[in-house]
């Protein structure tokens, strides 16, 4: 299993209503930090940074850094790294860059955007072999997976709003749903917190196909962090768990 898979539990939500109007509940320098557990065994560690604004398919936009890294002794090892380009003024992302590093085997996957043709470049690369190409229809509104969750972030959540979106995951697209259920109170690492209830349901297939919904909780406040992501797959139940946030300041 790669970050690019198991990343989808805190990054493939997302809503139709994109646009929205509120203040932007992240900037650079906003860093949160997870506990990764499987089958109740504390496995890895990760990272989501958003980092400072730079150019991308000469757009300006913040980088959305994803890094998961295994614990030492553990029996597989991964040290995998993800950036979304996220442009603050669109809201939507102009790319995606892979990679990943495996018990030894590396890959890199690049996915580029193109919004006038409604198209998504896509190059993978193992290491030590020719790097293959595709190009892939995709939706106006489709989204890279990490983007997905950016976009939940900034709208008005309440109970009962359901929200969906086509997310593309570098070989097809696929209409994720994902239902507000309730608000409560959550113990987390970071103490007490009122928090958005989120069940969706992914489409991935085999191993990590998904029992029933995930759970995602968002906390109640207008940054909307991720705070507690509990999934229960094939191999297992997988749990991502909040232990440090730094929030990020506006650019100047």
């Amino acid at each position: 299993m790669h970050l690019k898979k198991l990343s989808f539990i805190w990054a493939c939500l997302a809503t139709l209503a994109w646009a929205s109007e509120t203040p932007s509940p992240f900037f650079p320098g906003e860093t949160s930090s997870y506990e990764v557990s499987f089958l109740g065994i504390s496995m890895a560690d990760a990272q989501v940074m958003v980092g400072a604004t730079m150019q991308h398919e000469k757009q300006r936009v913040w980088p959305v850094i994803l890094v998961g890294k295994t614990r030492p002794l553990q029996p597989y090892q991964i040290n995998d790294r993800l950036v979304s380009y996220w442009n603050p003024e669109t809201k939507i992302s102009t790319g995606l860059d892979l990679f990943i590093d495996e018990n030894k085997k590396r890959r890199r996957d690049k996915i580029t955007f193109n919004r006038q043709q409604n198209t998504a470049f896509v190059v993978r690369q193992n290491e030590g072999e020719s790097a293959k190409s595709a190009t892939y229809d995709i939706g106006p509104e489709t989204v890279d997976l990490a983007a997905a969750s950016l976009l939940l972030r900034h709208q008005p959540l309440e109970v009962g709003k359901t929200f969906e979106i086509p997310v593309f995951t570098g070989k097809k697209t696929f209409m994720l749903k994902a239902n507000v259920t309730e608000k409560q109170r959550i113990q987390t690492r970071l103490g007490e917190k009122e928090a958005f209830l989120i069940l969706a349901r992914p489409e991935f297939d085999g191993n990590l196909a998904a029992k029933r919904d995930i759970r995602l909780f968002l906390s109640a406040d207008g940054r909307h962090v991720p705070l507690l992501i509990e999934a229960d797959l094939v191999l297992g139940r997988l749990v991502a768990e909040i232990v440090r946030y730094e929030p990020g300041k506006a650019p100047r």
